[in-house]
């Protein structure tokens, strides 16, 4: 038989013709068609050229004929302790809550590794356990969340009998009257 690949061969006077199977072309049904020249494959994905057909292998995340499907890989939850996902094709990406790190914001963050306590009061900086934070310890007159700012030890009004408060970098003396 003149025609191959399956072609069936119809007799003429003199000649014959081959009708091709799906897949082939050509005069004697030599040529195998791309079925690919004709198809993108979206997302990176791969086209196969198969007998009569196509197919395309997707990459990671994305499905369908062509890979035209984005998978949503947020739909499992994957960011922890209050993280927000944004999908990405192919994968995912987790913003974290304050307090959290990690590629699904599993890790608490020890805050005090930034040394967030560095006003001048600050005395030392404790590390949160039950929630995201920390808390900064400050010496005695000063205040705020990272102890910078000074308050007057004066203000308790300490001295007795008429005597004055005097503020000093290291003391709050009192001045007394005369008499004392």
């Amino acid at each position: 038989m003149p025609c191959h690949n399956g072609g069936t061969c119809v007799d003429g006077i003199g000649d014959f013709r081959c009708f091709c199977d799906v897949g082939f072309q050509g005069t004697l049904c030599e040529v195998e068609v791309d079925e690919c020249a004709d198809v993108t494959c979206e997302n990176g994905g791969t086209c196969r050229n198969l007998y009569g057909t196509f197919q395309c292998s997707c990459p990671p995340g994305t499905s369908g004929p062509l890979c035209e499907t984005n998978i949503n890989e947020c739909s499992s939850s994957p960011c922890n302790n209050g993280g927000t996902c944004r999908d990405l094709i192919g994968g995912f990406q987790c913003a974290c809550a304050p307090g959290f790190t990690g590629r699904q914001c599993e890790a608490d963050m020890n805050e005090c590794l930034s040394q967030p306590c560095s006003g001048s009061g600050a005395v030392a900086c404790v590390q949160r356990n039950q929630e995201p934070g920390y808390l900064c310890i400050c010496m005695d007159g000063w205040t705020g969340t990272r102890c910078e700012t000074r308050t007057s030890r004066c203000l308790e009004n300490r001295c007795r009998n008429g005597g004055r408060c005097l503020e000093l970098p290291s003391s709050t003396p009192c001045e007394c009257p005369a008499v004392y």
